[in-house]
């Protein structure tokens, strides 16, 4: 690995107590978002479309402004960058607002974000009790769009909070990662692959 990708990896293992190898496989994930999200960058055609009434409509993008993203601590590096690859591909400048357990971790993707040459001011990162952070940023008419990686209770509180300013939403809440196994199923290759993922993060 390089020396930067690495430092995130010990940096991960460090904070949550996973094993490096997990560690550098999650970073792996995320270089592969940026790279997508990259591509798709490339592709934000804008559409032209025939008018009923005559002449044309046209679709174009435009990004929608100051993202804030707030992630878990579970998945350290995947939580953040799967927010802002996306946002960074539209157009938008991003705020992180990492989870209080992880702060090393996201600071480094930040600083890889300034490596890459991403320009000043564009991905930023606030770290700290949530409750002095949060509503300064729910409150801000500059924020625009709010992702959101957590429980269920803290969505509700800033599904309201947005209302005011009314921001868009993006939410993954409260999961516990249940599991189906049906009945054609492998059972022994099925229970091999439960254990595995229950015990990451050590467990």
């Amino acid at each position: 690995m390089r020396p930067l990708t690495d430092d995130i990896a010990r940096a991960l293992s460090l904070e949550i107590g996973r094993p490096y190898s997990q560690s550098a496989g999650e970073l792996g994930a995320a270089i592969e978002q940026f790279e997508w999200y990259a591509g798709e960058a490339e592709r934000l055609f804008g559409e032209t479309i025939a008018s009923r009434q005559g002449g044309r409509l046209v679709i174009d993008h435009e990004p929608v402004g100051i993202v804030a993203a707030f992630s878990a601590w579970n998945f350290p590096v995947n939580l953040p960058v799967r927010k802002m690859a996306p946002a960074l591909a539209a157009g938008c400048v991003v705020i992180v607002r990492p989870s209080e357990q992880v702060p090393m971790t996201t600071t480094l993707i930040i600083e890889a974000c300034a490596a890459a040459s991403v320009p000043a001011g564009v991905v930023q990162m606030l770290t700290g009790k949530a409750s002095e952070i949060t509503a300064h940023i729910m409150a801000a008419n500059e924020v625009r769009k709010i992702s959101l990686t957590g429980s269920t209770r803290v969505g509700q509180m800033l599904m309201v909070d947005a209302a005011a300013t009314v921001k868009r939403f993006s939410m993954e809440l409260g999961g516990h990662s249940p599991v189906v196994v049906c009945a054609d199923a492998d059972v022994d290759a099925a229970a091999v692959q439960c254990a595995m993922f229950k015990f990451r993060n050590a467990g």
